[in-house]
């Protein structure tokens, strides 16, 4: 694998493009909308964890992108091979797509990718 993608580098990367692209936005705002602390947000914009697989999709949704943006996995940063290749091998990518159900465009492209593949 020549490109690893990084899931929490990632979602660390677009929550703070998001703050810095909605300078109205501010912590206590953003935690309010979803639902959860200040200081978890905080823990995300310094990428010390990632939010809550259940809260990943609202996260998305409030930051008005798609959930496959919000965690990086798209046709410029992931190619059929290297999906293949992280749905069979990455058991936290696999929990990770398995879980997200709000993104059944992903999850049917990741399964009809690999189901391809075998």
């Amino acid at each position: 694998m020549s490109k690893e993608i990084d899931i929490k580098n990632n979602v660390t990367k677009n929550i703070k493009a998001y703050f810095d692209n909605n300078p109205s936005m501010n912590n206590v705002k953003f935690a309010e909308l979803l639902g959860t602390t200040e200081a978890s947000v905080r823990a995300w914009k310094k990428g010390d964890y990632l939010p809550t697989l259940k809260l990943l999709p609202k996260v998305a949704e409030v930051m008005g992108i798609s959930l496959s943006e919000l965690l990086g996995l798209n046709e410029n940063t992931l190619t059929n091979e290297q999906l293949s290749y992280r749905y069979k091998n990455d058991e936290k990518f696999k929990v990770i797509v398995d879980r997200i159900s709000t993104d059944l465009v992903l999850k049917e492209a990741i399964y009809t990718i690999v189901k391809n593949s075998k």
